[in-house]
């Protein structure tokens, strides 16, 4: 009646590389991974999170820079405590609700013409400590 649980496979390729790499950071090989990965996996937060920032305009409205961006910020480091606090608002904020600050950054770049600071602007939306605990957004249309 039972069947064998195995382990899910990884969706991608790319995937199955982070896992690795996160599993094994010794085993970590920068040219098969993003720059921002590598780095992450490397115990380089600062790195990873400036070259998270540092992306075309263009490939914000996609939600890969905005994922990498939110995982480097919740990683620990080794900055000053207010600097911190922004970090951990603005990677809460990514983590828990992408949708909202993805469409924040594309509605403020819109309207003036430039792109926010990313970090700024997640952390401006904030997200309580007990983000865990914030249901998902209704959808609308489904039914």
């Amino acid at each position: 009646m039972f069947r064998e649980v195995r382990p899910a496979p990884c969706l991608t390729e790319y995937g199955d590389r982070l896992r690795r790499a996160a599993c094994d950071p010794g085993g970590i090989s920068g040219s098969t991974l993003h720059p921002v990965d590598h780095a992450r996996l490397s115990g380089e937060t600062g790195t990873a999170c400036r070259l998270a920032v540092e992306r075309p305009a263009r490939e914000w409205e996609q939600p890969w820079p905005w994922m990498r961006l939110g995982l480097a910020l919740l990683r620990p480091s080794t900055t000053a405590a207010a600097e911190d606090g922004v970090r951990t608002a603005a990677g809460r904020a990514i983590t828990y609700r992408p949708e909202v600050v993805r469409a924040l950054y594309a509605r403020v770049t819109e309207a003036t013409g430039k792109a926010p600071d990313p970090v700024r602007l997640a952390a401006w939306t904030g997200a309580p400590e007990h983000a865990g605990d914030i249901p998902p957004l209704p959808l609308t249309g489904t039914m």
